[in-house]
């Protein structure tokens, strides 16, 4: 019930430790997108951006995926984030290092091949919405506001 305290101060409580994994992969994406992309190993166009945004998210994935095992242990158990370090300590004294890479291929075939993809074509249109926006919708604002201006 989202009326209840206990729901908000759980939310709170979660919201770290689902950002310990989800902020390292964005930066990561991001920072192997833009690296490839300013590169010129391939030229920049609608496809090559969806491909190169994909190699970018499959990066990111499977380097974060012991961030996702622990992040998963942490939200199943209810641990909030200055539970981390225990929490990794507990997974490899548990089950070893290989722990860390439990879901791989499945990490990989949604954050990588599904969400690539996908955030790839979105960002293709982000600059033709953007445009739309600064140049019609901002100039027409900017240009009501100018012939406002003239009246007085």
């Amino acid at each position: 019930d989202v009326a209840k305290p206990e729901f908000w101060a759980g939310c709170l409580r979660a919201w770290p430790v689902l950002a310990a994994a989800d902020i390292p992969q964005v930066a990561l994406r991001t920072a192997t997108f833009t690296t490839l992309h300013g590169s010129g190993i391939v030229h920049s166009g609608p496809g090559e951006d969806a491909l190169l945004f994909t190699l970018a998210s499959v990066v990111a994935a499977l380097l974060t995926t012991p961030l996702d095992v622990v992040r998963t242990q942490m939200i199943l158990s209810g641990s909030s984030i200055d539970k981390l370090p225990a929490t990794v300590e507990a997974i490899y004294q548990k089950e070893g290092p290989i722990a860390f890479i439990a879901g791989w291929s499945t990490r990989l075939a949604w954050n990588g091949f599904v969400v690539g993809p996908v955030l790839g074509l979105v960002r293709q249109s982000y600059s033709d919405i953007r445009a739309l926006f600064l140049l019609g919708i901002l100039d027409s604002i900017e240009g009501t506001t100018a012939g406002a201006h003239h009246l007085f």
